[in-house]
């Protein structure tokens, strides 16, 4: 059994947000539900398949980190994870990222040192995006910002992205926050082959910073780059210098270039991941 369509939305049923924004969703499109043939190596569980004419939307019993089974079954030009976001600190936030595992895979799925493939132009898209809804939905006490790469799944041949909302069960729960990234999603369908086409700004490749690359954000608003996959400060203690090739090889864009967060990595690691790119030949600059 193989689910084709422009692009495979993946919701879990244990998220509460995902499922909100797939509630939205049904009332944005005419998805129906259509019997699903559910194959010998996904995990036991009850499964939903609901298509309209550019999407497709599959809910699942695992969480989505996890949900590496499904590669050999889906083809599409992108691949869209609805999903709440958890936080700490509480913060309400809108979120937008790809995925990957910068050293030895763990409780948060993916493989070891492997990206998923990072659609540079649709995750600005996307950010873009709910950035203008969020005035739109006058969501105030919400930002609008981007995560690092991080966590399963990794092994899609496909393009994916992260759309979120989060940090607590309470904006889970929130009919509107969620909305806006049902919204957000329904955007991307609809304008998906754009993101694959005519990359008119270099892509950067960031290195360094926070989990919420806030210096990497700053390039994004001033829309001088598109965005591809960034390696945080708190993980290079656990990678190798290859990472580098992985990074660009699984970053879509026309012209790439990796951006160096200065203050944001220490010295022996910025050394070490410059060699490397200096190596392969990739440009490089401090962000």
């Amino acid at each position: 059994m193989r689910i084709s369509n422009n692009v495979i939305i993946i919701v879990s049923r244990k998220d509460i947000a995902g499922m909100n924004m797939r509630e939205r969703l049904f009332e944005l499109a005419n998805f129906m539900e259509t019997p699903i043939e559910v194959p010998e190596s996904w995990p036991i569980g009850q499964y939903e398949l609901h298509i309209s004419d550019n999407a497709s939307i599959i809910t699942i019993e695992e969480d989505q980190i996890q949900s590496d089974y499904l590669s050999d079954n889906i083809d599409a030009k992108l691949v869209i994870f609805a999903s709440k976001h958890s936080a700490k600190s509480g913060k309400k936030a809108l979120l937008v990222h790809t995925t990957g595992i910068f050293g030895e895979s763990s409780i948060y799925g993916g493989n070891t040192n492997e990206l998923a493939i990072a659609p540079s132009k649709i995750l600005q898209m996307a950010y873009d995006q709910i950035k203008e809804l969020q005035l739109e939905y006058k969501l105030d006490e919400y930002w609008t910002g981007i995560e690092v790469t991080h966590h399963g799944p990794t092994n899609y041949n496909i393009p994916l992205i992260y759309m979120e909302t989060g940090g607590t069960e309470e904006e889970w729960r929130d009919k509107k926050a969620c909305g806006l990234i049902a919204d957000a999603i329904h955007y991307i369908i609809n304008n998906v082959d754009i993101g694959f086409e005519n990359y008119n700004k270099t892509t950067f490749i960031g290195i360094g910073g926070t989990h919420y690359a806030a210096r990497f954000a700053k390039l994004l608003d001033k829309g001088e780059y598109l965005m591809g996959h960034i390696l945080p400060k708190y993980a290079h203690d656990g990678v190798e210098d290859t990472i580098i090739d992985e990074m660009y090889n699984k970053t879509l864009g026309a012209e790439k270039i990796f951006l160096i967060d200065k203050k944001g990595a220490k010295s022996d690691h910025r050394k070490r991941f410059i060699a490397r790119i200096e190596e392969l030949g990739y440009k490089w600059q401090i962000a």
